[in-house]
């Protein structure tokens, strides 16, 4: 288990409060605890490392995973490498790539840091009596002063594809945020963030993008880690698997989540078969002794309203895997090819010069139900237009960048921390991962390539023609259609919508299989005493959403999920047990 939690006293005529209210219930933890604090982290996977000196009354914690560079080769860090980098007094948090949070404190001292690209994250409760922090957002809530939903920071994780504000979204907590630095001293907390710059990253002039690559893919063999790729049908997987194909195969294994005759499963059973390798599907995850809403509830808190609830069923297929490998994947892959960034640039190139905060919102939207009342509406969308504004204030020049790299910059700052935090929080607690094209070494050599070349998808036709040419006989899965291969992002948007009105494929719908399931729940629920007086709901409208699902409007199914993954936060708020802080 990966995670890290901690609560210190400020004030010392205050005692720290009784093990019970520590939120956790792990045995396979490791902890410290004095008269002044109590420290304490996961472990297992790999991914989590700690050390503690009782004579000094000093330590760290680390989780995540770090990748160093030394001897002119990426190494995995374990604990001896944490222990040899946090030992010298210059360590430089920008030489490291992977995703990590740490801490490190002695007497009268804590410091807290994460990677550059923030994708582990830290949240903090600064009382008058003492100051907590965690890595679970909910294990901070007894602890926070009076707790609730901050509509202006909500907002963009509402209304937007992802959220755009570095802040917590919890009144009187604060977010750790990308590239952070917090402090304690003196009884006086500070914190800082640095947004993401791809001069920031370690440069290595002497890789290419495709060593580089190759090199990120291949670690956990070189470390004589048994590897396991999560291949979809889509093309940044198998681009990661055309570098594999080069590689010992009794080294490396694949796995595809769901049902055996979805797209992603279709395809990657086919590839396995034609070039002789290893392949998993995992499905059918839903038939376990676990209830569903506990199961909702649980992956909403970990993923804080950011995902829609009933992706559980998918995303716990994780649990299946063995703990004992190191899982990678194709996540970001967008980032080489600048699909978002290049659909941005086109269609909001204007109105970033202009800094037309309303057009620039209009193109990030996110279907999500308008579910609150006016005022609360009214209130998101001006939110949302400042945090675009606050995001392009802190933005590097144009003129020093270049249109297309201030693009993908903006792109990478606010698509991977914000929102990438919360699930590699959460998959980290289940195994040990990384994301190959994640990596800010990469990511800044990406930006050093013209942006002509990248969007033209050379990125992916060289480490294909490199890495196994074969693979472009087989076809792409685009959504939910299979459609022939093709680099053409025009030709293969046309290609997915001709073809997804052909093709039917009967798969496990988890959105229905939840409501169904659990209407009992859901009714009760929306007749509770909490629901109908919350002030900030439209209960009308939800009411009317909710009937009509059950009534055979199945197109409000989406609609219904996204007000119970919202209201489990509520709920968790409003029935909080507060500690006295």
């Amino acid at each position: 288990m990966s995670w890290i939690f901690g609560i210190l006293r400020k004030n010392k005529q205050t005692v720290i409060p009784r093990k019970e209210y520590h939120p956790f219930k792990s045995k396979d933890k490791f902890s410290v605890e004095t008269k002044d604090y109590y420290f304490a982290s996961g472990t297992g996977h790999k991914n989590s490392f700690y050390k503690y000196n009782q004579k000094k009354d000093s330590g760290w914690m680390v989780c995540g995973t770090g990748i160093s560079y030394e001897k002119d080769a990426f190494r995995l860090m374990d604990f001896h490498d944490w222990e040899a980098f946090l030992s010298k007094k210059n360590n430089n948090i920008r030489n490291l790539n992977g995703h990590f949070v740490i801490v490190e404190w002695e007497p009268g001292s804590l410091r807290i840091k994460n990677d550059q690209l923030g994708m582990r994250d830290m949240f903090f409760a600064d009382t008058k009596n003492y100051l907590a922090f965690s890595t679970r957002l909910d294990w901070l809530i007894p602890f926070i002063e009076g707790p609730e939903i901050d509509f202006e920071i909500f907002s963009s994780s509402w209304l937007c594809v992802n959220p755009l504000s570095d802040e917590c979204f919890i009144t009187n907590t604060e977010r750790l945020g990308q590239g952070g630095s917090a402090r304690f001293e003196d009884n006086n907390f500070t914190k800082t963030n640095q947004p993401w710059l791809p001069e920031y990253a370690l440069r290595l002039p002497e890789k290419n993008y495709f060593e580089l690559i190759s090199d990120f893919t291949t670690q956990g063999i070189k470390q004589n880690r048994q590897l396991l790729l999560g291949l979809s049908g889509g093309l940044d997987s198998r681009l990661l698997l055309s570098i594999l194909l080069q590689r010992d195969r009794k080294k490396w294994r694949t796995y595809t989540f769901g049902d055996g005759n979805f797209p992603d499963a279709i395809i990657a059973k086919k590839l396995a078969a034609k070039l002789g390798f290893n392949h998993t599907v995992i499905s059918n995850l839903f038939l376990t002794e676990s209830k569903d809403v506990d199961r909702f509830v649980d992956f909403v808190l970990q993923t804080h309203t950011y995902m829609i609830g009933s992706l559980f069923y998918e995303q716990d297929h994780y649990k299946r895997l063995n703990k004992k490998n190191l899982i990678i994947d194709g996540g970001k892959g967008e980032y080489c090819t600048r699909s978002f960034a290049k659909w941005l640039s086109v269609k909001g190139k204007r109105a970033i010069l202009e800094r037309d905060t309303q057009k620039i919102l209009n193109l990030i939207p996110h279907s999500k139900p308008n579910m609150f009342i006016h005022d609360i509406t009214k209130k998101m969308i001006f939110s949302c237009q400042q945090q675009i504004e606050k995001i392009i204030d802190m933005m590097p020049s144009i003129k020093d960048v270049g249109g297309g790299n201030w693009i993908d910059i903006f792109t990478i700052r606010t698509r991977t921390g914000n929102m990438g935090s919360v699930t590699q929080t959460r998959l980290d607690n289940i195994i040990r991962n990384y994301m190959p094209y994640l990596q800010p070494s990469f990511l800044r050599k990406m930006l050093e390539l013209p942006v002509s070349f990248r969007e033209r998808n050379n990125v992916y036709r060289s480490i294909l023609h490199k890495g196994n040419s074969k693979l472009t006989q087989f076809p792409l899965v685009k959504d939910v259609s299979i459609i022939p291969f093709t680099l053409n992002k025009y030709l293969a948007f046309i290609l997915g919508k001709l073809f997804g009105r052909f093709q039917k494929f009967h798969t496990t719908n988890f959105s229905q299989l939840f409501l169904i399931n659990n209407k009992e729940f859901i009714m009760d629920t929306l007749k509770s005493k909490g629901v109908k007086e919350y002030p900030h709901y439209d209960y009308h409208m939800i009411q009317n959403m909710v009937q009509g699902y059950y009534s055979g409007q199945n197109n409000n199914a989406k609609g219904v999920l996204w007000w119970l993954t919202f209201d489990v936060w509520r709920k968790k708020l409003q029935n909080s047990q507060k500690i006295t802080c």
